[in-house]
C-alpha cells in the first residue's frame, strides 16, 4: 500500500464515528452512509490532485454540503408527492362530487320509472325490491297468486328499463338552440 492510501485509510479509521454521529443529527442512517462515503470519495480525489493543509475541516465541509444537497433534494422530493397527492386527491373529490351527483340523477331517473309504472306493478314491484318481502308475502298481502306477483314484477323490470333507455336517448338528441329555433319559424 502506498503512503497515499495508508495516509487515506488511517484518516478514515480516525474520522468516521465522529463524522457519522454528526450526519445522523440531520437525516437517516442509510443517507448517513451514503454521504459519508461520497465525501471519503471527494476527498481522496482532490487529495489526489492538491495537498490539503486541514483535510478533517474539508472532509466535514464536503459532508456537510453534500448533506444539505440531500437535504433540499428530499424536500423536492416531499413537495413534488405532495403536490402530486393533492391533484389526486382534488381529482378523487371531483370524479368524488361527479360520481354523487351521477348516483342522484339516476336515483331520480329510476324513481321516475317506477312513479311510471301501473298502480299494482309499481306496489308489487316496490313490496319486494325496496321493503324486501317474498313473493308469497306479496301475494298474500295483495290477495293475488304468486305467479301474478312474478309477472308484475318481470313487467315492471320492463317499463323500467324501457323507460331509463327512452330517457338516455331523450339526453343523446343534440338540442337545437334557441337561435336555430327562432329562425325556423320566421
Amino acid at each position: 500500500m502506498d503512503d497515499n492510501n495508508q495516509w487515506f485509510s488511517d484518516f478514515s479509521r480516525q474520522t468516521k464515528a465522529k463524522l457519522t454521529a454528526s450526519l445522523l443529527k440531520l437525516v437517516s442512517q442509510d443517507d448517513a452512509e451514503d454521504i459519508v462515503q461520497e465525501a471519503y470519495l471527494r476527498l481522496f480525489e482532490i487529495r489526489q490532485e492538491k495537498v490539503i493543509e486541514n483535510p478533517q475541516a474539508l472532509l466535514f465541509r464536503i459532508a456537510r454540503n453534500l448533506t444539505i444537497s440531500k437535504l433540499r433534494h428530499n424536500n423536492v422530493v416531499r413537495s413534488s408527492i405532495r403536490s402530486v397527492y393533492d391533484l389526486d386527491h382534488d381529482r378523487l373529490k371531483q370524479i368524488s362530487n361527479e360520481e354523487r351527483i351521477r348516483q342522484e340523477d339516476d336515483k331520480r331517473l329510476l324513481a321516475a320509472a317506477v312513479e311510471n309504472l301501473p298502480k299494482t306493478c309499481r306496489q308489487v314491484f316496490l313490496l319486494r325490491k325496496v321493503e324486501h318481502q317474498s313473493h308469497k308475502e306479496i301475494a298474500s298481502q295483495l290477495n293475488i297468486s304468486t305467479k301474478t306477483v312474478e309477472n308484475h314484477i318481470t313487467k315492471a323490470m320492463k317499463l323500467c328499463r324501457e323507460y331509463v333507455m327512452q330517457e338516455f336517448k331523450q339526453r343523446a338528441k343534440p338540442q337545437k338552440s334557441v337561435k336555430n329555433s327562432a329562425s325556423e319559424v320566421a
